[in-house]
């Protein structure tokens, strides 16, 4: 029973478990020729501008999950709203690198 306890507590405690939302405000898209799409924006709370991937699993570009994020991503900025974005591994918004990928991305109804 001690050593469940024990493998509970650090799982518990593991970065696997750990995520953040974060809010991406003055949005905009950007598609190229190589078939990425981007979605920029200013992380709210952590001060600083930064492009995303807006691709599927694994950086698929060709997924119905990229088409569905870009609609999403094309609806905030043609409507001026604010993407909230999920990442997973990641404690705080200040952790977010260029390039990479959330798992979610939904407006923000204000």
């Amino acid at each position: 029973m001690r050593y469940a306890l024990a493998a509970l507590g650090f799982l518990a405690s593991s970065p696997a478990l750990a995520y953040v939302w974060c809010t991406l405000t003055n949005v905009q898209v950007q598609a190229y020729d190589h078939g990425g799409t981007y979605i920029v924006g200013t992380v709210s709370g952590a001060g600083f501008g930064s492009i995303f991937s807006l691709c599927g699993l694994n950086n698929d570009c060709t997924s119905k999950a990229t088409d569905r994020r870009t609609a999403v991503a094309l609806a905030a900025q043609m409507s001026g709203k604010a993407v909230m974005t999920f990442w997973p591994g990641k404690t705080n918004c200040s952790q977010l690198v260029i390039w990479e990928s959330p798992n979610v991305v939904a407006i923000v109804n204000q």
